[in-house]
């Protein structure tokens, strides 16, 4: 009756008190969005709300869904993680529980089933307004109902590609995109689609056109080639009432194999009546009716997207950017100082030592700071244990002991695949290996 995500109730249930609904302190708050198809009388152990900014627990709604309201509400709501409950399918996974509502029963059996799900909820900071609230929304949601933030095909929206888990949520790969970058979350591969230029629309269809007018009015015909003028031509040139006649040298043509062969076929345009042999590829958007050729189209790629560690820290702290997020081991200066003990005893005693700079670069200028300790994220979770990793103006530096260029590949390729698949679509990556002579003089240079 119960899966880990879902549950649909459609028998009359017993009361709240029946099913072992007892609150520690209170009983819990059901946030009512709207009125119920019934005359509810509370049954059970909970208690109705009807004011979204003040304190509550759970939410039933019962309206068809609107997704702009629903935005207003995350945006003003005083517990937009909350545990939601709705009779409209349209919720999709962003419903905790699917209810089909027979009596005030299947009210209280719902907010029991959600008991699990709303201590992980009052487990954490309530979100206060702002800028990254609907950053830490989208995580939290990730966080409190335990699962992925996963893509899933939506042929009723112009970018086809709809993040259930974040219903009400504007511009939902921006805002994923934004917190990947961040290191926040992960990506995972879910499709590449074809986008408009124009509007943005992902619904745009291919079609094969005329490679001089861009008209689809193709039309695919035999070609037949006359023996005796050696005329080639499509076959409704040929063609007059009960068979061919050749349009250059005016004969009748009877006899396949004789007078004529078909050697391949054509394709003709009904708008310019040109004979082509092979169309062009172009897609015209459904929404706004712009056309671009196959080399002019872009191309949007789709993930799924998981909690970073360091995304799990951000909701548990309430804070996007938490002053653990990004630990760079030790600061500048005392790195500079580690750095340069560890390069007077490599150099006294023939031991290898490598320094490595990478620099994050978006076009020529240095990345944003987020992607910066992105960056540092990434190459701290690829270093070994033992490795030394810090935050500098325009990248990281990451300081390996006992390693010569040659054992420094294996830490580098995987900074570098790690950077291609989080931060490749707008980032480029430039890697300085300094040799141990050059450790000396290149840390003096560190401010």
């Amino acid at each position: 009756m119960f899966d880990k995500r879902k549950q649909r109730f459609s028998a009359v249930l017993p009361a709240a008190t029946e099913l072992g609904i007892v609150a520690e302190r209170r009983p819990p708050r059901v946030l009512l969005l709207d009125a119920l198809p019934f005359d509810v009388q509370v049954a059970g152990d909970y208690e109705v709300v009807e004011d979204c900014t003040g304190l509550f627990d759970v939410v039933l709604t019962t309206t068809r869904f609107d997704e702009q309201q629903w935005e207003q509400f995350l945006l003003q709501s005083a517990n937009p993680l909350a545990p939601l409950i709705a009779l409209d399918p349209a919720f999709g996974d962003r419903a905790d529980v699917l209810l089909s509502m027979d009596g005030p029963g299947d009210v209280a059996h719902a907010v029991h089933a959600v008991q699990p799900l709303l201590r992980r909820v009052q487990a954490l900071p309530r979100l206060a307004p702002g800028p990254d609230r609907l950053s830490l929304i989208a995580l939290g949601l990730a966080f409190t109902r335990q699962v992925p933030l996963t893509a899933g095909w939506a042929p009723d929206r112009p970018e086809s590609v709809h993040y259930g888990l974040l219903t009400g949520v504007g511009r939902q790969r921006d805002l994923l995109e934004r917190l990947t970058v961040s290191g926040l979350l992960r990506r995972r591969f879910f499709e590449r689609l074809n986008t408009c230029r124009s509007c943005g629309s992902s619904r745009i269809h291919a079609r094969e056109v005329c490679c001089r007018c861009q008209s689809s009015d193709l039309t695919e015909h035999q070609l037949l080639h006359h023996y005796a003028c050696g005329l080639q031509a499509p076959e409704p040139v040929f063609e007059r009432a009960g068979g061919y006649e050749c349009p250059k040298c005016r004969k009748a043509i009877r006899h396949y194999g004789v007078d004529y062969d078909k050697p391949g076929q054509v394709i003709g345009c009904g708008a310019c009546n040109a004979t082509i042999s092979e169309p062009d590829v172009a897609f015209a958007c459904a929404d706004c009716g712009a056309t671009s050729d196959a080399e002019r189209v872009m191309a949007t790629t789709w993930h799924h997207y998981d909690l970073t560690t360091a995304g799990t820290r951000a909701v548990e702290s309430g804070d996007l950017l938490p002053a653990d997020a990004v630990e760079a081991q030790g600061d500048l200066q005392e790195f500079r100082m580690l750095v340069r003990n560890y390069a007077h005893v490599a150099e006294r005693e023939d031991r290898p030592l490598t320094l490595v700079r990478f620099e994050l670069m978006e076009g020529l200028r240095p990345a944003e700071a987020r992607a910066m300790q992105h960056l540092v994220v990434l190459i701290r979770e690829s270093a070994r244990k033992g490795d030394r990793v810090v935050a500098m103006e325009g990248g990281a530096l990451a300081f390996l002991p006992e390693t010569d260029a040659t054992q420094a590949r294996p830490l580098l390729e995987r900074v570098e695949a790690c950077v291609r698949e989080q931060l490749a679509d707008r980032y480029e990556l430039a890697v300085h290996v300094i040799p141990r002579e050059r450790i000396l003089a290149m840390v003096g240079e560190l401010a």
